[in-house]
């Protein structure tokens, strides 16, 4: 006879609710809120998947590029992806995750990974449009 996983979606989706994230449990995954931002939980076979998408504005496809790129080598953990639709930006931190306890020892480091990523990116798009406003008042200035 099998033995039953210890770590469910359910369980993790109990977790969240202690810890005051008003989830939202779906049939392959949970949905729950994160600064200003919608977050999904995925987990499967022993893998944890924490992700969060943001719309672009097709002008700054350029830029979200570039700081999504900053951002991917600056912190290790998390996977900045230009969705194939070039109007969809998500976050991704991935995890090997075998029991509920990993769960909880993982699951707020991966939160801060986010938080950090999100930091940088935003951090890199704010240089990036400075840069570009700078450079645009010079051409400005000197025709």
């Amino acid at each position: 006879m099998e033995k039953k996983k210890e770590l469910t979606l359910r369980k993790m989706f109990r977790y969240l609710m202690e810890k005051g994230y008003m989830p939202s449990l779906e049939d392959t995954h949970i949905l729950f809120d994160i600064k200003e931002n919608t977050a999904v939980l995925e987990y499967e076979d022993g893998f944890l998947s924490v992700r969060l998408f943001f719309s672009i504005d097709k002008d700054e496809y350029r830029n979200f590029l570039e700081a999504s790129n900053s951002c991917m080598q600056t912190t290790y953990m998390i996977r900045p992806v230009i969705l194939e639709d070039h109007r969809t930006l998500m976050f991704s931190c991935e995890s090997i995750c075998d029991t509920f306890r990993d769960f909880e020892r993982f699951f707020p480091k991966m939160l801060d990974y986010l938080y950090e990523g999100l930091s940088t990116h935003k951090n890199q798009m704010q240089e990036l449009l400075l840069w570009q406003s700078l450079v645009q008042q010079h051409a400005t200035q000197h025709s």
